[in-house]
């Protein structure tokens, strides 16, 4: 409830369209069917989860901008896209992503 609080009067002074409550009713359909469309993570494991760029903490307007949105496995979530801390965020992951990908492709 605290962080609730914290989160309103935070976008409040930062002067961003508040969101009131918890995840926005859509999010269980759209995670799914990013999933579904993105079913590997960039290192060639399973995506498992869905990370947000910019995280849901940070600007709560984009929770449902797909390009916001990245798939991942649980290892590459907290040593890349978080820096190794849920505290922190890479806000260059898709570039690293993509880095990633190309370099695996393009393996000796």
């Amino acid at each position: 409830m605290l962080k609730q609080i914290y989160w309103l009067l935070r976008d409040l002074i930062a002067g961003k369209p508040l969101v009131l409550g918890g995840r926005s009713s859509q999010w269980g359909k759209l995670s799914k069917q990013f999933l579904k469309a993105n079913p590997y993570c960039f290192c060639g494991e399973k995506a498992t989860t869905i990370h947000h760029v910019i995280p849901f903490s940070v600007d709560r307007t984009r929770e449902l901008d797909v390009q916001n949105l990245l798939a991942v496995c649980e290892h590459c979530h907290i040593r890349f896209a978080h820096l190794g801390s849920f505290r922190s965020y890479e806000k260059d992951i898709k570039t690293i992503a993509t880095d990633w990908e190309l370099r695996r492709k393009n393996r000796p």
